[in-house]
């Protein structure tokens, strides 16, 4: 899908919803996966735009997908590393306006800057 039709599905802001006239439209990409375990069903955020997860789950279920995947609690963060999809925080920063945009490309250029002195 071209870029330009992404930022239509993808609400202004910080955040993977917005509430307008009364209602929350929510991102087309926000979606739940769900994990089935022996022990049981796991349900997490997903951002199928990303294609990456968020761990919403209590410890029971964090257990659960340690013994799932056979992995270490590294292991289990790096496969599911959105930290706050979960809450509906906007982790692809599309549609985040300009200011906020320029202030991410002073800080990316600062830190090229400071990279280029050290060496």
């Amino acid at each position: 899908m071209k870029r330009r039709l992404i930022h239509k599905f993808v609400p202004n802001g910080h955040y993977c919803y917005k509430y307008v006239n009364g209602k929350y439209k929510h991102c087309k990409f926000g979606t739940h996966i769900t994990i089935r375990t022996k022990q049981g069903d796991v349900i997490l955020s997903h951002c199928s735009y990303l294609n990456l997860s968020s761990l919403n789950c209590t410890d029971e279920e964090f257990e659960m997908l340690k013994t799932h995947y056979n992995a270490s609690t590294d292991e289990i963060f790096d496969k599911f590393p959105l930290d706050f999809l979960w809450d509906g925080c906007k982790e692809c920063n599309l549609n985040i306006d300009n200011r906020e945009r320029a202030i991410k490309g002073f800080k990316k250029q600062k830190n090229e800057i400071f990279k280029r002195r050290v060496r």
